[in-house]
């Protein structure tokens, strides 16, 4: 189907970031999907997966959109309108 190599990578978690000795350039892609919201320092956070990354390479982050409206009902999820974990610092408080 698709004539290239297969796919090698490392799933690290966002928190431990820094706690690695040398994360200086070992990435070609750093991918953050839906969770840079729930991180209380989010700008260390980039900051931490910037390092990671080989000069000229790739971030990929989603986020959810704070302005999200669902179309029909079905499409409202069992979401809460506001983070109440007490963990989150970031879209849902304004930052």
């Amino acid at each position: 189907m698709c004539k290239t190599a297969l796919a090698n990578f490392e799933g690290l978690d966002v928190r431990q970031l820094d706690m690695c000795t040398d994360p200086n350039g070992q990435f070609d892609v750093v991918l953050c999907c839906e969770n840079i919201e729930h991180v209380l320092d989010n700008q260390k956070l980039m900051v931490d997966m910037v390092l990671y990354l080989k000069p000229g390479s790739t971030l990929l982050l989603t986020t959810p959109n704070f302005n999200y409206r669902a179309i029909t009902v079905g499409d409202e999820g069992p979401f809460l309108p506001i983070e109440n974990g007490g963990c989150s610092k970031g879209i849902h408080r304004g930052v």
